[in-house]
């Protein structure tokens, strides 16, 4: 999932606390974590590192829907108090700043090929230029770049 309006300032310390469900770093202490929105019982969140090696383990395989975290308890630019409960899915489409978010001068490279859609994007992570909206990501578009 990608929002384009927040960055962050990295001298910051960014200590995620939880572990990695690749190579057991506890806690995630860098910038870059990812949670599964897919594999929910246990969680699954990746430290920048086993994101970048694609690593996979027992049921999640790469292609998953992936939230990544700047910031501990934020993401897309929005405080979580729980993110185990708060941050699936199912939830996150039903915020509204997020449902509304116009993607201006984005083509969808699923089936639709949509440009400027509106509501979740999703983009591909291996590849730099791979982006789905909401509908062909939940249809299970896979990039075949």
């Amino acid at each position: 999932l990608v929002n384009r309006s927040h960055s962050v300032d990295t001298d910051e310390d960014y200590t995620h606390d939880t572990k990695c469900s690749g190579c057991g770093r506890n806690p995630i202490s860098q910038v870059d974590r990812y949670r599964c929105l897919e594999c929910s019982s246990p969680t699954y969140d990746l430290c920048g590192r086993c994101f970048e090696k694609r690593r996979q383990t027992g049921k999640h395989l790469t292609g998953h829907a992936m939230a990544h975290f700047k910031l501990p308890n934020e993401i897309l630019g929005i405080h979580f108090n729980n993110i185990d409960t708060e941050v699936t899915l199912n939830k996150l489409k039903q915020l509204d700043t997020l449902r509304n978010e116009q993607h201006k001068g984005i083509k969808c490279d699923g089936v639709c090929h949509q440009t400027n859609f509106i509501g979740l994007r999703f983009k591909c992570d291996i590849c730099p230029n791979y982006n789905l909206c909401e509908p062909c990501a939940i249809t299970k578009h896979v990039c075949t770049k």
